[in-house]
């Protein structure tokens, strides 16, 4: 199941700021229904912009074009006065549990004869149509002194985002199968009196067979295993990671078509025990919401033959819901 929320966070950074990083979004609590358990938890990213005005700085110029100059000769003039001129620099970074990265910066101008310019800061994190984060990280920003101070009493800089968020849950289901006890035997009030008068005996009935419950060989029906601490996977399993920096290690020696499904945010690490890895000699991957997770929320890990490569390898086939996606390998060291 999942539940999609929207929200709009909006921020100031001024001369009080000072060097401290502002975090984005500050969300509040999401309550689940009763006996639910949250698998993932995903921030998408809409619209990321910042309005700023600088207004301590000296205006600066126009860039000097000539009608000779070459495209190459305009982009070099317009990035030499950019971050050549007297400016501040709003640095933006991605903090997550393994610390601050620094994604990119933005040079901030007193723009000749403009009271304000925009700037478009979903653009630094990614070029992708659509940026996710995981509820592991956060975005930040930090103001940087590179020679001309920081945010003085008239600069401002105005952040608004919009997010969206999707959180994907279960609610176990209680199955109650009925089974019909079995029935008594019968047992027939035998005297001395009723054999010497040829008297009869009732037949004992025959007990009504216990009904056996239906069975389901299907992947999806197989129950999920709640993971908290290191663990050796078994063809099949169905393995819900509940902490983090806990180890899955893969069966060793696998036959062909051994299936494992892997499901929650939490970052881990799977070995894999001698096999390759879509068809590379790697020793682990990682899971989790960041971006440097192969599996990102969860998705299935097969044995067999695939795109990557003729030979026998483990590769990823993701779940089919919108919150569990796949992002671009990146080999774990």
């Amino acid at each position: 199941m999942e539940a999609n929320q929207s929200y709009t966070v909006r921020t100031q950074l001024n001369r009080s700021t000072g060097i401290n990083i502002v975090q984005l979004p500050q969300l509040p609590n999401f309550e689940l229904p009763t006996k639910a358990t949250k698998v993932s938890e995903v921030l998408e990213i809409v619209n990321f912009r910042a309005r700023v005005s600088i207004n301590s700085l000296a205006p600066s110029p126009l860039p000097n074009y000539l009608l000779e100059d070459s495209e190459t000769d305009r982009l070099m003039k317009t990035l030499s006065l950019e971050w050549n001129s007297p400016r501040k620099q709003l640095n933006l970074l991605l903090i997550d549990g393994m610390g601050n990265t620094l994604l990119g910066s933005i040079s901030l101008l007193n723009t000749s004869g403009y009271p304000f310019k925009i700037y478009d800061l979903k653009q630094v994190y990614s070029k992708a149509d659509k940026v996710f984060i995981g509820n592991n990280a956060r975005l930040g920003l930090q103001l940087q002194d590179v020679g001309y101070g920081l945010l003085a009493s008239d600069d401002s800089v105005d952040i608004w985002c919009d997010f969206i968020r999707t959180i994907s849950y279960f609610i176990p289901q209680i199955i109650n199968i009925n089974v019909a006890p079995a029935q008594n035997t019968v047992i027939p009030n035998i005297t001395i009196q009723n054999l010497i008068q040829g008297g009869s005996t009732t037949p004992t009935p025959t007990p009504t067979p216990t009904p056996t419950p239906p069975t389901n060989d299907e992947d999806d029906e197989m129950p999920l295993k709640l993971i908290s601490t290191d663990y050796t996977a078994v063809d099949r399993d169905r393995i819900l990671i509940s902490d983090s920096s806990i180890i899955i290690t893969l069966p060793a020696n696998p036959a062909e078509g051994t299936e494992i499904e892997i499901i929650g945010t939490e970052e881990a690490i799977i070995n894999m025990n001698g096999s390759p890895f879509e068809g590379q000699d790697v020793q682990e991957i990682k899971t989790g919401n960041s971006q440097a997770g192969i599996l990102h929320g969860g998705g299935k890990l097969i044995f067999g033959k695939s795109a990557y490569s003729s030979e026998l390898t483990w590769f990823v086939y993701p779940l089919g819901t919108a919150s569990f996606r796949a992002f671009e390998s990146q080999w774990a060291d």
